[in-house]
Formats: C-alpha cells, sequence, structure tokens
C-alpha cells in the first residue's frame, strides 16, 4: 500500500468540521449559543492507496570448483497502483483508507470558563471526542 500526505486544504477542512463539531457539543453543555473553538493540527492526514506489488526470485548457482559453489541471488520487485474510473470518466488510484491528521491542541473560548465544574466537563468531552489529553485542551473566558 502506498500512503501519501492529505493537502493543505483537506486538512483545513478537517479542521474547520472538527472545530464545527465541538462548538456543538460545547454549547449543548453551557446553553450558549455561540462558542469559539480553535483546532491546531500536529500532522497532516495520510490516504492510503491499494498496490499491486510483484516479486521474482532469481538464483544462480555455479560450481567454482568440486567442493566450493557460489550463489548469486537477484529479487526484481515492481510496484504498481490499482486504478480505478472516476465518476467523471478519469482515472484515480483505488483509495484504501483515510487517517485523519493528528491533533496537537484544542482551545475553547466560552464565557462559562470561570466555573470550573463546566470547564472540567467541556475538557473531558473534547478531549474523549479527539482521543487526545486533557492537557491538549484549554478552556478559556470570553466575552
Amino acid at each position: 500500500m502506498f500512503n501519501s500526505s492529505a493537502s493543505n486544504a483537506e486538512n483545513e477542512d478537517y479542521a474547520k468540521n472538527t472545530e464545527e463539531k465541538l462548538s456543538n457539543i460545547v454549547c449543548r453543555i453551557t446553553g450558549e449559543k455561540d462558542v469559539a473553538v480553535m483546532v491546531s493540527l500536529e500532522s497532516n492526514g495520510e490516504t492510503v492507496y491499494a498496490d499491486a506489488k510483484s516479486i521474482s526470485k532469481n538464483n544462480k548457482t555455479d560450481a567454482q570448483s568440486t567442493d566450493k559453489y557460489k550463489t548469486e541471488q537477484t529479487d526484481d520487485s515492481e510496484q504498481s497502483y490499482i486504478i480505478i474510473e472516476n465518476d467523471n470518466g478519469g482515472e484515480e488510484a483505488l483509495v484504501v483508507t483515510k487517517i485523519a491528521p493528528a491533533v496537537k491542541g484544542v482551545v475553547v473560548v466560552t464565557k462559562y470558563a470561570n466555573n470550573s465544574a463546566v470547564a472540567e466537563r467541556i475538557s473531558t468531552a473534547v478531549a474523549t471526542a479527539l482521543n487526545i489529553s486533557e492537557k491538549r485542551v484549554c478552556v478559556v473566558m470570553g466575552k
């Protein structure tokens, strides 16, 4: 399989969609109509493409004398990607899976950040949703 890094536009879309989803979660926790959420990404996402590998091995043995032999092995491999026709009639590589970018940290701006119980619930919810440590979540007071 072949891996390729996601483009900046794909990463920005991922961050924006994640921010919107987290904003909805935080609004449900606080009752606010609007909160600000920023997600920073640590790494690019990856796309894994299906491939076909062909490996051929050749062994060649030469007798150098009655009790000595020289063996030479060569390995030839060829890798190609499985190509499919897309909806527009063009060709593209077959995608096996897409791996989401790693999240570096999240900032949540809410007017309830001074309430430690609410801030803890927000931090726990965000960390759980993204499978990150609560140390990577910052809940701050907004106006």
